[in-house]
């Protein structure tokens, strides 16, 4: 009776630790999905994408492996870094961005840099990247190829 509890027992803990490699595997992939060059579609605001960012919009870099984060807001670069786990995502940490005066577009750059801090989960579905705060979407981008 004993040997058939351990053996039941080493059985169960060997799923387990099976069900979570594959599980921890799914992740990194999905987590790796972030990776490259990501162009804004839409913005969470009270004017259009194309009426905040005339002349060029928001780009973004992610790179996983070292948790930064690059772009370009419109007119002036950004960079910072980030963590991520699943579906999580926390761009709170201050980043740095160059200060060129704009023609236009300073709005648009301004109402992005101030949502960014915002994201805390991520779905990526196709070639898009969504940025929710919570269960509401705030930025939608499409991957660079």
């Amino acid at each position: 009776m004993l040997k058939k509890i351990s053996i039941y027992s080493v059985c169960c803990f060997l799923i387990l630790v099976l069900f979570s490699c594959a599980n921890s595997r799914h992740a990194e992939k999905e987590i790796s999905n972030l990776d490259g060059t990501w162009e804004l579609l839409f913005l969470q605001n009270d004017e259009s994408t194309e009426a905040l960012f005339p002349t060029k919009k928001p780009t973004m870099v992610l790179n996983t492996a070292s948790s930064l984060i690059s772009g370009s807001a419109g007119c002036n670069n950004y960079s910072g870094s980030f963590k991520v786990s699943e579906k999580m995502l926390d761009l709170s940490a201050p980043m740095a961005a160059t200060k060129i005066m704009c023609a236009s577009g300073m709005e648009g750059e301004q109402a992005f840099l101030t949502t960014l801090p915002k994201v805390n989960a991520y779905i990526i579905m196709e070639n898009e990247l969504s940025f929710m705060e919570d269960s509401k979407m705030l930025m939608k981008f499409k991957r660079n190829l």
